[in-house]
């Protein structure tokens, strides 16, 4: 009994050290990603703080690139923060990325153009710089005037984005804000939750892209979380749409762990056809069902409810809650693991 004692409470230390250390590996990686980003963002907003669009127009050389490409035929799209600044969202930008059809060819031709290969060594590898350029090849011009000046080419086909739905713009070709928005999410409703656990810098990146979209306002108000963009949207994304656009008390972020599981099943679902994502109802009720996860089986606590003690709830709203709690626990949802198998 002892020696089996003395087995356990060793086990049970080892894995407790175990996962302290992996907490804090994740805690220390997000410290370094706060404080290069600060670092960086207040790098560029001293060079672009000022810029309005007109004054982009004025300085097309960051988009040099995109007319050489052009002028040889190769078809690109500017990509993350500059396709959102081009947009009207307000956002610093850093390295230039576009998409190509073909980053091999694209690299020769600004190469002989008079750029550069520029790595980004020194960086860990979960850095959100080295996660963003996976797979692509960064370049810099010969005469480096600021440290946004890195261009860096990735490859259409791993954002599944068709160059052919690009809008020709005055400063650059930019990609359909409906279309980039498509790709932002299936790239992140892809992401196995071992991949958004191990990069979690990048996958909080890019849920916070996503969120920039929402910010951009048009001629009569908010553009993005209008009605009439749900309907440019294909259906398996309309799920996560709807809950971006909908404003409600205690809503956890897009970044939450159980907000991915829950939309990536709901998006797995949507394409075998047994969930219809439907607009949320106006008002503060019902939130998204992500907000309860002991209806859809995923276990993480719910937000508290911001009701005053004392205070009552309509009984339309209890029988709302019974009726979804005794759909969704006749079916419970499945992991994200097992959706994906």
């Amino acid at each position: 009994m002892t020696a089996a004692w003395c087995k356990s409470i060793r086990r049970w230390l080892s894995n407790s050290w175990r996962a302290s250390r992996r907490w804090w590996q994740l805690k220390l990686a997000y410290l370094r990603h706060l404080l290069n980003r600060s670092t960086r963002r207040a790098s560029a907003t001293r060079s672009w703080s000022k810029r309005s669009a007109s004054v982009v127009v004025q300085q097309p050389s960051r988009f040099d690139p995109c007319r050489i490409l052009a002028q040889h035929g190769i078809p690109s799209a500017v990509w993350f923060e500059d396709t959102l600044f081009l947009y009207g969202s307000d956002t610093a930008v850093f390295d230039l990325y576009i998409l190509v059809p073909d980053i091999s060819v694209a690299s020769a031709v600004l190469q002989a153009a008079g750029y550069r290969k520029a790595g980004l060594e020194g960086l860990d590898p979960d850095d959100e710089r080295v996660c963003r350029a996976s797979g692509g090849v960064r370049l810099e011009p010969v005469a480096v005037v600021d440290e946004a000046d890195g261009t860096v080419l990735l490859s259409a086909a791993d954002w599944k984005f068709d160059l052919r739905t690009t809008e020709e713009g005055s400063v650059a070709p930019v990609p359909r804000l409906s279309s980039f928005l498509e790709s932002l999410m299936e790239y992140w409703l892809s992401m196995p939750e071992e991949e958004c656990r191990e990069k979690y810098i990048w996958f909080h990146s890019l849920a916070n892209l996503i969120s920039y979209a929402y910010s951009i306002r048009g001629p009569n108000g908010d553009l993005v979380r209008s009605p009439e963009f749900a309907e440019q949207l294909q259906p398996r994304f309309r799920e996560l749409h709807y809950d971006m656009a909908t404003k409600y008390p205690k809503k956890s972020d897009i970044a939450s762990y159980r907000k991915h599981e829950y939309h990536a099943i709901r998006y797995h679902e949507i394409q075998e056809g047994t969930f219809t994502p439907r607009p949320y109802p106006s008002g503060n009720f019902p939130p998204s069902l992500a907000e309860y996860p002991h209806l859809t089986g995923l276990d993480a606590p719910a937000p508290e409810s911001r009701r005053k003690r004392g205070s009552t709830v309509s009984s339309g709203r209890i029988l709302f809650v019974l009726s979804v709690a005794l759909t969704v626990l006749q079916k419970p949802l499945q992991s994200i693991d097992e959706v994906m198998a």
